[in-house]
């Protein structure tokens, strides 16, 4: 066995399943030292491109390459961690404590690292995505989801904090599965999405860690996976369609495959996020019976609380673009809207995190009494601007309560958003 060429040995590990690596590396030490201490990883990397894409064409969600030197990707070790990632799915039982970070970020970041795509695909389709297909097919729209399986698993275990919130954002960028819309789901999302500011000096603002104050800088922002999860849930459930005269939860807007960049896209110089266009801004009213708050600011469950979605469309311009040492090729971009009963503006800038944050402030001059009141809003981009847009918190001064807003772009050609502005 020692005299047969290693170019033939590899060649037979590459037409094998990864299974049986075990087996076959264990038959002597050299088909062994092949198959893991070879430099070239020929093996690994034919197992790598024949189920997941191809790093060399991974992008941010701002279309910038995400490996630029493609001769530094760790074919084999990246493999082996979505392969065990594969087997955790399968039985969340075989997922130790210990590894629980890993699987998670290794998760994420087959949705955070994808190829482009030219379209944008109102169903549940892929498109040009073989990540996305690969969660897809552990993440069904109907039947049993081991994807779904392994998140609810993880929320009966007692994670640290920065797995929880991986946990959340892992759950925000796969998009909602039916069980988040449960009543009992949607009722806990609410008493953690609207915040009180009064009596409560010192709650939380906004979609963010530890943060109190909403002039507050980027320096040491971290998103707060947890709110952005229980946001997307409570605007996922104002969003019906009907299918045979049932009206049934339309969860295109928050899909998988929504966090992909959308490529071809007209030079757009320094507006680097694509400010310039009509948003439509959804912000969420509510009424509680039950006006308990934590020492956080968090309202208590309230069952009879009266929830209502309402939107505006504004058309947002660029007015000024700043320089970012941090980013010098995002800097950051101040834009408004001006109208005979309004007025808007805001930024949007790059945090350390590498979060694209966005501020606004809505004035109106429409009635006497609303003279002087300024509602806030600070938000994430969460995936492409057109798709998932930038969901948050906003300030509503004359209830005196936090509550979630979500900034979306309105993109003509797609055909999912035609007779959005009914509903």
């Amino acid at each position: 066995m020692n005299n047969i060429p290693a170019e033939l040995v590899e060649h037979i590990f590459v037409h094998s399943e990864p299974p049986d690596f075990a087996s076959l590396s264990s038959c002597c030490r050299r088909y062994h030292d092949i198959l893991y201490n070879s430099k070239n990883q020929i093996v690994w990397r034919a197992h790598f491109l024949r189920q997941f894409d191809n790093p060399r064409t991974y992008v941010t969600v701002l279309g910038e390459p995400v490996w630029r030197d493609a001769g530094s990707f760790d074919w084999k070790g990246e493999f082996q961690r979505r392969f065990r990632a594969q087997s955790v799915l399968a039985d969340s039982r075989r997922c130790r404590p210990v590894e629980v970070a890993s699987v998670l970020r290794t998760l994420i970041s087959m949705i955070v690292e994808l190829p482009g795509s030219t379209v944008i695909h109102p169903t549940f389709e892929p498109g040009n995505s073989k990540n996305l297909s690969w969660l897809l097919e552990r993440h069904s729209y109907g039947g049993r989801s081991i994807l779904r399986d392994f998140i609810f698993h993880l929320r009966t275990q007692d994670l640290p904090s920065q797995e929880l919130q991986d946990l959340y954002q892992l759950h925000t960028r796969i998009g909602l599965v039916f069980v988040d819309l449960f009543f009992d789901e949607f009722i806990g999302h609410q008493a953690i999405a609207f915040r009180q500011r009064s009596p409560i000096s010192n709650c939380s603002w906004g979609p963010y860690q530890n943060l109190t104050s909403r002039d507050a800088g980027d320096s040491s922002l971290k998103v707060d996976w947890r709110y952005i999860h229980a946001a997307q849930n409570i605007f996922a459930s104002e969003f019906v369609t009907v299918i045979q005269e049932n009206e049934v939860i339309d969860l295109r807007y928050f899909t998988l495959q929504k966090c992909q960049a959308q490529l071809g896209e007209e030079s757009r110089d320094d507006d680097w996020v694509g400010v310039n266009g009509t948003w439509v801004y959804h912000f969420c009213l509510i009424e509680f019976h039950n006006n308990d708050a934590n020492q956080e600011g968090e309202v208590a469950l309230d069952w009879d609380a009266t929830q209502e979605i309402s939107q505006f469309d504004a058309r947002l311009e660029v007015t000024e673009i700043v320089p970012n040492p941090l980013f010098p090729t995002r800097p950051t971009i101040r834009f408004a809207e001006e109208e005979n009963i309004h007025s808007i503006q805001g930024s949007v800038n790059m945090t350390s995190e590498q979060q694209i944050r966005w501020k606004l402030e809505y004035t109106s001059q429409e009635f006497a009494w609303q003279a002087g009141l300024v509602w806030s809003f600070d938000g994430v981009q969460v995936g492409f601007a057109e798709n998932f847009g930038v969901l948050g918190t906003y300030f509503n001064p004359i209830r005196n309560i936090s509550a979630p807003a979500w900034l979306r772009k309105m993109r003509a050609r797609d055909p999912g958003l035609e007779g959005e502005n009914n509903g």
